[in-house]
């Protein structure tokens, strides 16, 4: 079932067509960044992409199909944090980008961004959220569309530990995987068994909150099974200098 123009899912609602978008954000113009194989294309995408990211977390809010408007902070990836996610994307040349957790759609956006930037999109993000549809009320699916970055994205509505299995089996592999779905010490360590059949050989693994206890104690259990080694830990720093409270944490087979 589709979303809009682009978005692939399983699951939900068909937006009408002449159902009015959520936010409704002006796209402001930015300065670009060229990175591998891009063209005049992309930098039009990075532009109104990245400018939309901008006024989004500006405005802080996201608007659910009732109207009602919900709070993006602390849920959400900040913008300092995101602008780091990006960066990651673009360092690894990742083609394939799997996401746990999608939330308000904020982190896919910043992952969209670095493919952008990279020039290598081909292989779009696979996202898995078992709550987007009822929790969050489609909002992280509708803020992708209003992006107009639906066509990269596959979304998967089921547990992380189902649809890890089902992509094993499938012989999928990604570059890169972003992780921001449950904090719970036995999820986040399911995940991690999950992922390493899914993440290629010397592909990436960045893990959200890992200063809270039950994900670092879950990621360093797995670490400690060996084949995989931390890399290092990201602590963005805000616009008026002071280090951001959320930590990521990047390992590596």
């Amino acid at each position: 079932m589709t979303l809009g123009d682009g978005l692939r899912m399983t699951g939900s609602r068909k937006r009408k067509s002449d159902e009015p978008l959520s936010s409704g954000l002006a796209i402001r113009a930015k300065a670009s960044h060229r990175g591998f194989g891009r063209d005049a294309s992309d930098v039009e995408i990075d532009d109104r992409l990245a400018s939309f990211i901008e006024n989004f977390c500006y405005r802080g809010v996201a608007i659910d199909e009732a109207g009602t408007a919900w709070s993006l902070w602390p849920t959400a990836v900040r913008y300092e944090d995101g602008k780091s996610l990006a960066a990651a994307v673009e360092s690894e040349a990742a083609e394939s980008i799997l996401e746990i957790g999608l939330g308000f759609g904020i982190s896919t956006l910043f992952l969209a961004l670095g493919l952008v930037r990279s020039g290598r999109r081909s292989g779009g993000i696979t996202a898995i959220d078992p709550h987007q549809l009822s929790r969050w009320r489609s909002m992280g699916l509708r803020i992708i569309e209003e992006a107009a970055v639906g066509e990269w994205v596959s979304f998967l509505s089921e547990r992380s530990d189902v649809a890890l299995r089902r992509l094993a089996k499938d012989r999928r592999t990604f570059d890169l995987a972003f992780v921001d779905g449950s904090h719970r010490y036995l999820d986040v360590f399911n995940d991690c068994l999950g992922l390493q059949k899914v993440v290629r050989s010397g592909g990436l693994i960045i893990f959200d909150d890992f200063d809270e206890t039950p994900v670092k104690e879950a990621i360093s259990r797995f670490l400690g099974q060996g084949g995989w080694r931390l890399e290092n830990t990201i602590r963005s720093e805000r616009a008026d200098g002071t280090a951001s409270r959320r930590v990521m944490a990047c390992i590596r087979a």
